[in-house]
């Protein structure tokens, strides 16, 4: 089960392409670039193993069973990351 989860995990990762060819290709141009481009792989790996294993912790490594209803708590939560994610966008685009 979670080696399937991780499989599922690293191919959309992969398939989204994590960092843009044209920003990589700069970071490998520049002084150091090799150094540089291993630690941005390094950091988004990271990142990932971060990802996997917060999501592994807080389910046990069970997903959800089918047709459930979200709790209210996870509905609220929704809610304040998508004002908190959609507010400074709206800020910034309003003119004084």
């Amino acid at each position: 089960m979670v080696l399937d989860l991780l499989l599922i995990a690293i191919a959309i990762a992969i398939t989204i392409e994590p960092f843009p060819l044209s920003a990589f290709i700069l970071i490998l141009g520049a002084e150091k670039g090799t150094r540089k481009g291993l630690a941005v792989i390094l950091g988004w790996l990271a990142c990932l193993v971060a990802v996997i294993a917060a999501v592994l912790l807080t389910t046990g490594g069970n997903p959800p069973k089918p047709q459930t209803a979200p709790s209210t708590a996870a509905l609220a939560v929704k809610l304040l990351l998508g004002i908190a994610l959609t507010l400074p966008g709206y800020v910034t685009n309003v003119e004084f």
